[in-house]
């Protein structure tokens, strides 16, 4: 009879460790099949998304692209409006709304580091900006609102294969509703800080029953701007800056605003069970003021001439013969002194209202068999 040591066998050790591990993980399973279970029958279900990003439907998991998908019930619920407020669940995706600029408002689009922020029609964009696969070929106009969307597509990484031409970073697709045809329509109205007022409408219904569906929806948004554009030559009369004389208050007018209003129409025909033609036409208007801009530095020729040009000679930076410093930085941060007009070397004054002026119309036919 052997004398034991008092140590417990290792192979003992073993399966009793083993029978634990078994059982522990025997109970995590039960339970998360209980938690199933209890998902069913409380209606809870994963929802699939599908996507045309390589011009069929497919699920979005099956889809071999870096592609962010929103559908309308996510941007209502996350109250986005127009085009730049998805950019923020849309990573390594910059889309920037730009001010007026020279030919009117528009957005700046960069996918990973690609794209473009000139406003010059005569450039395209490294960023494709499509609606229901039409192609926008400027920046100019392409803050567009979200007026009754289907979904967004943002596929990230060159696109040129499927996208077209200038997608060298990525794509931006819009799709719109189709008309259903089931005498639906929904209004919404806001008022909020200055004076904001915006209206959203949209209307469904049948034409020629089964057969032929119309839908109509509009979008009116406006909002006073928020920094103050004072005349300083009112202001301070003894500056030896000329009052312009546009009010008596010396406010000239404000930047930042927003007036806009956008429309569209389409038509859905089902000729056949196998024959769908889609017809869509919209129009958008926007008069706006510039984009809010204030002055916070204003350097002395001097200080120009040492950071621009190290050679002796400072460069001529006067308002209307008054040397340009400090004097023109307004307390208020919400306040500028902007007055868009210029003095050219022959002393005549070129004044030009700050407002721009944006339109934009387009149509598209497309043709299931």
């Amino acid at each position: 009879m052997k004398k034991s040591n008092g140590s417990v066998p290792f192979r003992l050790v073993s399966t009793i460790l083993l029978t634990l591990v078994m059982s522990l993980a025997w109970g995590t399973a039960m339970a998360q099949d209980k938690e199933k279970d209890k998902g069913k029958d409380e209606g809870f279900t994963l929802e699939e998304i599908v996507v045309t990003a390589q011009f069929h439907k497919e699920k979005l998991q099956d889809t071999p692209i870096a592609i962010t998908a929103v559908n309308s019930e996510m941007m209502e619920a996350r109250d986005q409006t127009n085009l730049a407020s998805i950019a923020g669940q849309a990573p390594n995706v910059m889309l920037i709304p730009t001010g007026g600029g020279k030919f009117g408002p528009g957005m700046s689009a960069r996918i990973r580091g690609v794209g473009q922020h000139d406003f010059n029609p005569a450039l395209e964009p490294g960023v494709g900006v499509y609606i229901d696969d039409v192609y926008y070929p400027s920046l100019i106009g392409a803050n567009f609102d979200l007026l009754d969307l289907d979904r967004v597509e943002i596929a990230r990484g060159p696109q040129g294969v499927l996208g077209g031409r200038n997608s060298e970073g990525g794509s931006i697709k819009l799709y719109t509703q189709k008309p259903q045809g089931n005498g639906t329509g929904s209004l919404s109205v806001t008022y909020g800080t200055r004076n904001l007022q915006a209206i959203r409408a949209m209307g469904d219904f049948s034409v020629v029953p089964d057969t032929l569906f119309m839908r109509i929806s509009g979008v009116s948004k406006k909002q006073d701007g928020y920094v103050k554009r004072y005349d300083y030559g009112c202001l301070y009369p003894n500056s030896g800056v000329p009052d312009l004389g546009e009010q008596s208050d010396c406010l000239s007018g404000t930047e930042g605003a927003t007036d806009y209003q956008g429309t569209r129409g389409a038509l859905r025909w089902l000729a056949s069970d196998a024959l769908e033609i889609n017809l869509s036409a919209d129009f958008s208007m926007a008069n706006a003021d510039p984009a809010a801009t204030i002055l916070k530095v204003a350097l002395s020729p001097e200080e120009q001439t040492a950071m621009m040009f190290p050679r002796p000679g400072a460069i001529n930076a006067t308002t209307y013969g008054v040397e340009y410093g400090k004097a023109f930085i307004p307390a208020d941060h919400y306040t500028t002194y902007a007055s868009y007009t210029m003095v050219q070397p022959d002393g005549r004054t070129v004044s030009f209202p700050p407002v721009t002026r944006t339109t934009v119309w387009g149509t598209n036919l497309t043709v299931d068999w």
